[in-house]
């Protein structure tokens, strides 16, 4: 068989990244990752860059990493686009510059969606997918949405009996962006300090802060009220580890990934330290990644993967992880993340990330049944169409009919 018929044969895959998220950078490295690593022998990858004024864009020079500095638009080839299913054909991506000219589409199997934070990984481009009729990976638009507020997912979370952290949520104030000090000390109780405070609507640590005292907690939160409007105070665990463990469900049976226990050298774990740390002095010193796509410290971060675990607390990670999972829709390849003290041999969920940096593919290569970069994107390409749902179709049951038809 000629090379052309086999290239023929394979299915484009819109790979969308980007977005005017302040995880935009990580976003697009996850993108270029997953464009270096997609098995080639069935899939042609269409980079579709969401720029930060909302556009898509596409363009062969868009799955170079030297696009990015950060911005691609003024680099010559790079077309603003949109998703449309057409009649007859399916999802594409039309350019705009055609209109709606369906002689040269770019016919799509399904989207990945490498979106990281708000406007991507929060339920919005999901939602455009589904008023597109676009199969895509990942949780769907209402959990996706969810997932990202993570008061809501804890009160969620906490209902199913999974034991989580006691929370309070702050609002910004309508003008300027400092509550009064006697305010905070009629919301926040005395018993919460230590506490950390962080956005309720970002990830990567972005705006994460520890603070002592209501003093400590009233000078942080002008900054923090800067990235959104809610801020959520919750008491810091002492003695404290961490554990992340991710989760698939792989015809209908639920798996879960290796268990990671990431490392900091300081109180926190902030998104300097997430995605800019690695070793030899030099970005992305730690480990080696599939291609050039910059990865960096998402993958060289320290990190022990598969630590020494009693078998008690390794059951109950997996256990809560597969009980939020349910709730979720058993749907995507998220991340969730524990807190640990040490001390109280006390778990507690705390959050779950719906898009993990680089598809956290890592600890699935170090799971009990492992699986490749490309073996893990495969299974998400599958079940994005699986789990598609769309129809022209009039959906209004006969005996609902209002009007004629």
């Amino acid at each position: 068989m000629s090379q052309t018929r086999i290239a023929n044969k394979k299915k484009k895959v819109a790979v969308c990244f980007g977005g005017p998220s302040p995880e935009h950078d990580v976003s697009v490295v996850t993108g270029l990752q997953v464009m270096d690593a997609i098995d080639r022998e069935r899939y042609e990858p269409v980079p579709t860059y969401l720029a930060w004024d909302r556009r898509f864009f596409t363009g062969p020079g868009l799955g170079l990493r030297a696009a990015y500095r950060p911005h691609p638009l003024a680099m010559p080839g790079a077309q603003s686009c949109h998703f449309y299913n057409l009649p007859n054909y399916g999802p594409a991506l039309l350019r705009d510059a055609d209109g709606l000219d369906q002689r040269n589409p770019i016919l799509v199997h399904a989207a990945v969606l490498a979106f990281h934070g708000i406007e991507g990984e929060d339920g919005r481009v999901q939602s455009r997918m589904e008023m597109a009729g676009v199969p895509y990976t990942g949780l769907r638009s209402t959990t996706s949405a969810l997932a990202m507020r993570k008061d809501l997912t804890k009160d969620l979370v906490g209902a199913a009996g999974v034991p989580v952290l006691p929370h309070v949520v702050l609002a910004k104030p309508q003008r300027g962006r400092i509550l009064p000090l006697e305010t905070l000390k009629k919301q926040v109780s005395g018993n919460f300090f230590p506490a950390i405070v962080k956005p309720c609507s970002l990830g990567s640590s972005i705006g994460v802060a520890l603070v002592a005292d209501h003093q400590e907690l009233l000078e942080v939160l002008p900054s923090i009220f800067a990235q959104d409007p809610l801020v959520m105070v919750e008491p810091a665990v002492q003695n404290l580890a961490e554990y992340n463990v991710s989760i698939m469900n792989r015809a209908g049976e639920i798996l879960t990934s290796a268990i990671e226990r990431p490392k900091q050298s300081g109180e926190l774990l902030d998104f300097k330290e997430k995605y800019l740390s690695g070793g030899g002095g030099k970005k992305g010193g730690g480990v080696k990644t599939p291609g050039d796509s910059g990865s960096g410290g998402m993958l060289s971060m320290t990190r022990d993967i598969n630590p020494d675990l009693s078998a008690e607390l390794e059951n109950q990670i997996r256990h809560h992880a597969k009980t939020v999972y349910r709730l979720f829709g058993q749907v995507g390849v998220p991340r969730f993340d524990y807190l640990y003290d040490q001390a109280r041999g006390e778990l507690f969920f705390n959050e779950i990330n719906p898009i993990p940096g680089s598809f956290a593919f890592f600890l699935w290569e170090r799971a009990a049944r492992p699986f490749t970069f490309p073996d893990l994107l495969n299974h998400m390409i599958d079940e994005a169409v699986v789990q598609h749902r769309w129809s022209n179709l009039d959906p209004v049951p006969k005996d609902a009919y209002l009007l004629p038809r």
